[in-house]
C-alpha cells in the first residue's frame, strides 16, 4: 500500500487490486467530488488492450489506498511511484540503454527505380 499516503491525483497510474489480487494498471483521468459528502467520482482508463474507461464512486480514503467495495467485492488502488530524477539519470547513463546508430544499408540492397510513366501505353496507340 501507499506508505507515504500521497493521494492519487489526475494523470497518476495506479494498480487496481480486487479481492487482494493485482488485476491491472489504470491511469486516473479525472477526480470530481460526488454529491454525497466524503465521496468522489474517479474516472480511469484501464491499461489493457483495448483500453477501457471506467468510473467508480469511492470514498475519499480510496485515494490514499483505503479499501472500498463494488457490488460487495473488496477493491483498492495502489498509486504507482514515479521514478526519481536520480533513477532516470542513472538509467540514461547505463551503456545498455545508450542509443545506437542504425546500420548503413549496403548500396546493392537499394533497388533500381522503374519509371512506370514511360511504360504506360499512350491513349493514341
Amino acid at each position: 500500500m501507499n506508505t507515504k499516503l500521497e493521494p492519487i491525483v489526475a494523470n497518476d497510474v495506479a494498480l487496481l487490486i480486487v479481492s487482494g489480487q493485482s488485476q491491472c494498471f489504470a491511469r486516473v483521468e479525472q477526480i470530481v467530488e460526488d454529491t454525497a459528502p466524503g465521496w468522489v467520482n474517479v474516472t480511469f482508463t484501464i491499461l489493457v488492450v483495448p483500453t477501457k474507461v471506467l468510473r467508480f464512486i469511492v470514498p475519499e480514503s480510496a485515494l490514499i489506498g483505503g479499501e472500498f467495495s463494488v457490488g460487495g467485492t473488496p477493491m483498492r488502488f495502489e498509486k504507482l511511484a514515479r521514478p526519481s530524477a536520480e533513477e532516470i539519470e542513472a538509467l540514461s547513463q547505463s551503456p545498455q540503454h545508450q542509443p545506437t546508430d542504425a546500420p548503413d544499408l549496403p548500396t546493392e540492397a537499394v533497388a533500381d527505380v522503374i519509371d512506370l510513366a514511360s511504360r504506360r501505353r499512350k491513349k493514341d496507340d
